[in-house]
């Protein structure tokens, strides 16, 4: 694309558009009129020509600047509630996710990592063939469209699923869908320390504290796999 036909009305309406957003870190079309005192198509015009990403979640109709979010292990980056994607739109990063998990994804696990209501989403990638939708016990599991990817992630599940249920060792019980995410961690991440493992669950509010994890990796013999096990008790 011609740089120059990204070039704002104004000289410094793109220094004032990245001021403005590096403020308020996300804003909406509207107030950036106001802040440009500026038509729509002008505002568009400058909001190209500094590099910005449209929220996946509540229409698209929050911005941020390309160098603001913070992407998570899923591509995900949160301002409160207002969700962006690496990947783009809500569709797209559905589709990228599903087929990178390793043992799929459940349609709770999707939107708890999402942050909001995917149900008709993943009816219409699954009608369009872009993800597919296999039963796995009382679930839906949702997979690869190709039967090679999506059979490996079936399997991968139901190697999870079998696993025996931890006793912990904490006071609190670890409920058996904290357990399948650091799980899922492993196997996705081999080399992981328990504090990476900690953050990349921390990042979907998944709050465990290192004496769980390193519950789970003793549990299932899995501290042979982890980077730097165990993470603090050499400090003990």
């Amino acid at each position: 694309m011609n740089r120059n036909s990204l070039k704002p009305a104004s000289d410094n309406a793109a220094d004032i558009l990245i001021s403005c957003l590096k403020k308020r870190r996300v804003t909406t079309l509207d107030e950036m009129k106001k802040t440009l005192k500026a038509s729509r198509p002008t505002t568009f015009r400058a909001l190209k020509h500094v590099g910005y990403l449209s929220s996946y979640s509540h229409a698209g109709k929050y911005y941020t600047l390309n160098t603001i979010p913070v992407f998570d292990s899923n591509g995900l980056w949160f301002h409160g509630d207002i969700g962006f994607s690496k990947h783009g739109t809500l569709r797209t990063t559905i589709v990228v996710m599903v087929k990178g998990a390793s043992a799929g994804f459940t349609h709770e696990e999707l939107q708890a990592i999402l942050r909001l209501r995917i149900h008709d989403t993943l009816h219409d990638l699954v009608s369009d063939r872009l993800i597919g939708r296999v039963q796995f016990d009382a679930l839906f599991l949702y997979v690869a469209p190709t039967s090679n990817i999506s059979g490996s992630q079936v399997e991968k599940r139901r190697a999870v699923a079998l696993m025996p249920t931890l006793s912990p060792r904490d006071d609190r019980t670890l409920d058996m869908a904290a357990i399948v995410e650091i799980l899922l961690v492993v196997i996705r991440k081999q080399k992981a320390s328990v504090s990476q493992i900690q953050g990349i669950l921390g990042a979907k509010n998944i709050m465990v504290s290192d004496r769980e994890v390193e519950s789970v990796l003793d549990q299932y013999d899995l501290k042979k796999k982890i980077k730097n096990y165990p993470s603090r008790r050499l400090q003990k």
